[in-house]
């Protein structure tokens, strides 16, 4: 099972087993017996999951243009599914519980105030994505912190040309399939989206957890995978065949709430800038993934089939002490000769 799958399987139970317990303390203030209880609880957890599973849907790629819509026009159309499908969902769930089927009731005066509560509540979680939107309700670094992470720049390679060559508006679509498609994979490897910045995805993992660092491995030939499979969509849409190129360095960052106006939980501290400074090496080596020797101790062992190319001690710019780069690629047929295997057995 694929690992977005998992977790969207887990978001519906965890949202099914929220939903029942809302329910019965509803049940329960409203001094309801036992089967009134287990009937709320059985409600609430249908309708959950029920809704859960359309707010999956609304975020796969089917639903891709829909959410290319104005916010304002695409929340007051999510209001009015959702102000329908809840009453139809709670009805449907209690008849179910009951053994037969209730009478019918429409109430738009509740449905629709609560679907533009969680409406609200989910675009604004998406627009700042999610792991953004979760550390600030819990203010898990109102606090600044010290974290060890994993930090990857995913560059579109040839962004200036492209640019030129299609427009600005074009050059914007492109980005944004590329974006979509990329963060799929990323999400894949349970990275946390930091920034897009320009023609760039900044990606982090925490080191702290399990896999980190196969995760962020993951992440990266999955991008690169995901691009090669729907070539023929860029080459139809847009006329080009887009790949990136990608820089990881390992190290300390401070992570905390910064801004007032406009507030962020921003990445801060020397991993940051010389992952930016690998990226420079990547472009300059026509390597497309560049990684430093912190990241790759944490990638260990690499997969089968994926190879470290040594390329000595560089001298990154702003930087006084030199830092081990690798390349990484996948082992072609031929490579004996000409790639050192720094680790290529199955984790």
């Amino acid at each position: 099972m694929r690992v977005r799958t998992k977790l969207r399987l887990r978001i519906v139970l965890i949202v099914g087993a929220i939903a029942a317990a809302i329910g019965a303390t509803i049940s329960i203030l409203g001094n309801d017996g036992p089967r009134g209880i287990v009937t709320s609880m059985f409600v609430g957890a249908l309708t959950g999951m029920a809704m859960t599973g359309m707010e999956i849907l609304i975020h796969s790629r089917y639903a891709q243009s829909f959410r290319k819509l104005p916010f304002a026009v695409w929340l007051a159309a999510r209001v009015v599914a959702y102000g329908i499908f809840i009453p139809v969902f709670d009805r449907v769930a209690f008849s179910i519980s009951e053994g037969m089927l209730v009478p019918w009731r429409f109430d738009l005066s509740i449905s629709i105030p609560l679907a533009l509560f969680f409406n609200f509540i989910f675009m604004i979680r998406r627009h700042i994505g999610p792991s953004m939107f979760g550390n600030l309700m819990t203010g898990r670094y109102y606090r600044p912190r010290a974290e060890e992470r994993l930090v990857a720049f995913f560059d579109l390679k040839g962004s200036t040309s492209l640019a030129e060559r299609v427009g600005d508006l074009k050059f914007h679509s492109v980005l944004n399939d590329v974006f979509f498609d990329a963060g799929v994979a990323i999400v894949e490897g349970r990275g946390e989206i930091y920034r897009y910045v320009g023609d760039e995805i900044i990606a982090s993992w925490r080191t702290r957890s399990a896999g980190a660092g196969q995760n962020c491995l993951r992440a990266i030939f999955g991008t690169g995978d995901i691009l090669k499979r729907r070539a023929d969509h860029y080459r139809r849409h847009h006329g080009v065949q887009p790949s990136l190129r990608t820089a990881v360095h390992a190290g300390p960052l401070v992570v905390g709430e910064m801004g007032d106006l406009k507030r962020e939980i921003v990445l801060l501290g020397d991993t940051m800038n010389t992952a930016a400074r690998i990226e420079d090496v990547s472009r300059k080596t026509g390597h497309d993934i560049v990684v430093s020797e912190p990241a790759l101790a944490l990638m260990q062992p690499l997969p089968a089939g994926i190879v470290a190319i040594p390329l000595g001690d560089a001298s990154l710019r702003g930087k006084t002490e030199q830092l081990r780069l690798f390349a990484l690629a996948r082992e072609a047929p031929d490579t004996g000769s000409g790639a050192e295997r720094i680790s290529a057995s199955a984790p």
